[in-house]
């Protein structure tokens, strides 16, 4: 009995450090011509200036999935604690099935920021805003990243769908435009224009990227066990980028292409773009 009396002292006085999660919440965007939905963490005792994630989901999902299967919350509560990050806020946009490209693209890079750094103080600063998503999200956090080197410090991936063999001059057969067709549902145009979708793809906008523009710290990780060629695309890329000077770490983890997978991957990416904050 003296020991439960004991434990359930400690836990009484310990602190708590629990954020708080705001959900479907709007930002007008300019690029979208309606208001963009998303959801945001904020932490505990919230600051101004605080550095800032924007957190993207995959295909047929939404940013509840992040929260309520991912546990975002809870796992930046910890590393907060921890001191393994500082105090930040996660913003959670909803992209749809828009593979963040076009206007979605454009709205997360620009509209969404200066909602977010108008109504909760974020930092307006390059060195303190980073951008991660999984799956499609991890295309499309690399995409805008580096479309908008300017603006992000940090880009992760966790399980991109990057489909680079797509960046070929080879046709696809009809088995592959079907394919095609029923994953990117009209993003990169109906039928599918390459050009379009190599706008928005992290393997060329890298190799295009200007010398003299600055070049986000990227975060690659995939599961043992993912998706087709999910896993050798993320090593392909990292490869690449790092032939082409950018800071780069890239790593596989056990799992496939899941939630489960995710949850244990972001601890690694919050902390990875934790480093490249600016102090």
């Amino acid at each position: 009995m003296r020991a439960i009396v004991a434990l359930l002292a400690v836990f009484l006085a310990s602190p708590v450090h629990a954020g708080e999660v705001l959900r479907d919440l709007s930002a007008p965007s300019a690029a979208l011509g309606r208001p963009l939905t998303y959801s945001i963490y904020k932490p505990d005792n919230a600051a101004r200036d605080l550095p800032v994630v924007y957190l993207l989901h995959g295909r047929n999902s939404n940013p509840a999935d992040w929260l309520d299967m991912a546990h975002a919350a809870q796992t930046a509560d910890r590393l907060i604690a921890e001191r393994k990050i500082p105090p930040c806020l996660i913003v959670l946009p909803d992209g749809g099935n828009s593979w963040y490209a076009g206007a979605m693209a454009a709205a997360i890079a620009t509209d969404l920021p200066a909602e977010i750094e108008r109504r909760f103080g974020a930092s307006p600063s390059r060195g303190q805003r980073a951008i991660a998503g999984n799956s499609m999200g991890g295309f499309g956090a690399l995409g805008i990243a580096l479309a908008y080197p300017e603006r992000f410090v940090a880009a992760a991936s966790m399980s991109g769908a990057f489909w680079t063999f797509l960046e070929s001059e080879t046709a696809l057969d009809e088995t592959l435009q079907a394919r095609v067709a029923r994953v990117f549902d009209g993003a990169f145009g109906t039928p599918f224009a390459r050009a379009n979708f190599l706008k928005h793809s992290a393997h060329a906008l890298a190799v295009a990227l200007p010398a003299a523009m600055p070049k986000p710290a990227i975060f690659l990780t995939a599961g043992e066990t993912d998706f087709g060629t999910i896993q050798a695309q993320s090593d392909d890329l990292a490869r690449m980028l790092k032939d082409k000077g950018f800071d780069v770490e890239s790593e596989t983890a056990p799992g496939g292409h899941e939630w489960g997978t995710w949850e244990r991957a972001l601890p690694r990416a919050l902390e990875f773009i934790a480093r490249r904050w600016a102090r």
